[in-house]
């Protein structure tokens, strides 16, 4: 038979362990929207442009995508006028106009008024 300490040990253990299940389930959610995040939206090329190093096209060239491409969008510039993007080809800034980003809004994408301020290089890629 179980004495009252005993029983009180035991609601203690458990209620610890749900609280720690209950954190430990936050921070693995928080971290999964951030990763998410972190990887960009998924967006289609409407039209062959040029990738530049800038958030605009007065930037040096370092690519270009074509119609039907796939690129990660991860930001946008003060103005609208273009994202930040990566892709299999190059990764840089490229015209807004020119993607179609999927089921997300616009206005949700960080905005990002330094060229370089905030940019993630996607793991294995060079920044020329």
């Amino acid at each position: 038979m179980q004495t009252n300490a005993q029983t009180n040990i035991k609601n203690k253990i458990a209620v610890l362990f749900f609280l720690l299940l209950a954190v430990g389930g936050y921070f693995v959610v928080t971290n999964s929207v951030q990763s998410a995040s972190m990887m960009g939206i998924p967006a289609d090329v409407l039209a062959t442009c040029e990738v530049v190093t800038g958030p605009h096209i007065d930037y040096n060239i370092i690519g270009s995508l074509a119609i039907g491409d796939e690129v990660q969008v991860l930001a946008r510039n003060q103005h609208g006028t273009m994202v930040f993007i990566w892709s299999e080809k190059t990764d840089g800034w490229f015209p807004s106009w020119a993607v179609d980003i999927r089921g997300e809004n616009f206005e949700e994408l960080p905005v990002w008024t330094n060229p370089m301020k905030g940019a993630v290089a996607r793991p294995g890629r060079t920044i020329r």
